[in-house]
């Protein structure tokens, strides 16, 4: 569960380059079966302000998305680690019961002690891979949230390379109509500046995202396998105080 509300949120970064792909181009369109290619210069003003707004709207309603994200994201983890804690507890109830069941059994001193060796042991043992959880726990959600952070500054500075772009383009379209090229090349040459505006962002999206999966499938697996030792290590040490145990109990019963 918290691999995917982190994987979620590194996402966060990526679905803002996602939301602009298509917002100046998109407007531009519009705006292309509305002006005549020789009315082009006469209504750049308004075309150019078209864009200003979607664009505008867009990042308005993203910063909006990335808080609510930000709120959910917190409000989730703390529920599943509250669960954690809870099932933690479980355990260490469900121990402590076979602990007295073992006790009750233990008549003579060197059962006794065998059990209290055997607590003892298996606590370590338990101790031991909670410490080594919590530490690839940690580890893994201080990989996620430096990758979110990273992926989001990226995202923040794709959209105003993206942004700089659109208005240089506006820039260069008035600045050409001012200075008296026709308005069909003007619209064609404010056209493909757009666009290429808009591959670029695109480009650096779907390489951000390429980057993100590469890097939180190695996060899993570092993850994983530092959890998969820790049981691994348990399910050794609990297994060796079994035997010891069982040996004592035996050995008195002889």
């Amino acid at each position: 569960m918290t691999t995917n509300i982190l994987a979620t949120k590194v996402g966060a970064g990526v679905l803002a380059l996602a939301m602009l792909l298509g917002v100046a181009p998109a407007a531009f369109a519009q705006t292309q079966g509305q002006a005549q290619a020789g009315l082009f210069c006469s209504r750049i003003d308004q075309i150019t302000a078209n864009i200003d707004s979607r664009i505008e709207t867009r990042e308005g309603s993203f910063d909006s998305r990335r808080a609510t994200r930000q709120a959910n994201f917190t409000t989730r983890v703390d529920s599943w680690l509250t669960k954690l804690a809870t099932n933690r507890d479980t355990h260490d109830d469900n121990r402590a019961e076979r602990y007295a069941a073992l006790e009750a059994r233990a008549t003579t001193d060197a059962q006794k002690a065998a059990v209290a060796e055997f607590k003892v042991d298996v606590e370590a043992a338990v101790a031991t891979r909670k410490t080594a959880v919590d530490s690839a726990i940690s580890a893994f959600e201080t990989g996620v949230a430096n990758l979110r952070t990273s992926t989001e500054t990226d995202a923040d500075s794709a959209i105003t390379t993206f942004r700089s772009a659109v208005d240089a383009a506006i820039a260069k379209a008035k600045s050409s109509c001012a200075s008296g090229t026709t308005a069909a090349t003007v619209r064609a040459d404010f056209s493909a500046d757009i666009k290429a505006a808009q591959d670029s962002l695109k480009a650096t999206r779907t390489s951000k995202q390429g980057s993100v999966q590469s890097a939180l499938t190695e996060l899993r697996a570092t993850r994983k396998a530092a959890i998969d030792t820790a049981f691994a290590t348990f399910k050794t040490s609990l297994n060796a105080a079994t035997v010891e145990l069982k040996a004592s109990f035996s050995t008195s019963a002889q």
